[in-house]
């Protein structure tokens, strides 16, 4: 797994010594590289990329850690930083994530209790922050800044913040299937055959000798982001087929940002 950092939009003005305040919703930054490469977010290398942004005077972090997934994960934290919220809920009867009110809280109290602080950076791509990130910037004058895993970040909170960074995870086992989908794509292409999406699929699987469900769920995501289309033809036999076309203008460049440098 690989990790790259990349603003989205337009590149601010970087101030490495701006004093900053860090708050960060881990439980969405872990679940977010789990789900992406079954990988934890590596930790010191973000803080490593936070300190190009600024200069860090706390580093706060929020999140249930009764799940059992982030039982484990608080040592991890505490490589980092100190101050460690435990937003679990410890009520049986009302089953409700306050990780969202506890962080809001905390960044509130911040932004008046801190006055050196002229920099807010936000480890979250959660909606619900978009009012904080107004608030610091209209009425505190503050600088905001976003860190997120793409595509989990609120297009409204983009929109209130100063500025976005992506952290993009490249699975390479992941990035493999997409090579191997591309080539077979141009293969079909080249051979004036109609690529569909589970002939596509079983030729992968029995020919690369790859996972049939795996190579089925990447090509799911490749069409969900736009990377390749579908459109309903008629065959000779007037058999209505969904065929797969490749965007190989998007296609090339995912396949470029994601070689090995």
């Amino acid at each position: 797994m690989r990790v790259e950092f990349r603003f989205m939009g337009d590149q601010p003005l970087v101030d490495d010594q701006l004093p900053t305040a860090v708050f960060i919703d881990y439980e969405s930054l872990f679940f977010n590289f789990y789900n992406n490469s079954h990988g934890k977010p590596d930790l010191k290398e973000i803080v490593g990329d936070l300190k190009t942004m600024g200069k860090i005077m706390s580093i706060k972090v929020f999140g249930d850690f009764t799940k059992p997934e982030l039982t484990h994960e608080r040592n991890r934290v505490r490589t980092i930083t100190n101050f460690i919220i435990d937003c679990g809920n410890e009520s049986t009867l009302i089953k409700k994530d306050f990780t969202d009110f506890i962080m809001l809280d905390h960044i509130y109290q911040e932004a008046f209790q801190n006055q050196m602080a002229t920099q807010f950076i936000l480890i979250t791509g959660d909606g619900h922050f978009s009012s904080v990130a107004t608030f610091l910037k209209t009425y505190m004058d503050k600088e905001v800044g976003v860190y997120c895993t793409r595509p989990n970040l609120s297009r409204h909170l983009r929109d209130c913040v100063s500025w976005a960074r992506a952290i993009e995870i490249y699975d390479d086992d992941k990035q493999e299937y997409i090579r191997k989908i591309a080539s077979s794509l141009r293969r079909t292409e080249q051979n004036g055959k109609i690529a569909t999406f589970m002939k596509t699929c079983e030729h992968i699987a029995q020919y690369d000798n790859v996972d049939f469900d795996n190579c089925k769920s990447i090509m799911r995501e490749l069409i969900s982001d736009g990377y390749i289309s579908t459109e309903i033809i008629t065959s000779f036999s007037d058999r209505e087929i969904q065929r797969l076309v490749p965007n190989w203008e998007m296609l090339n460049q995912l396949l470029k940002k994601s070689s090995p440098a």
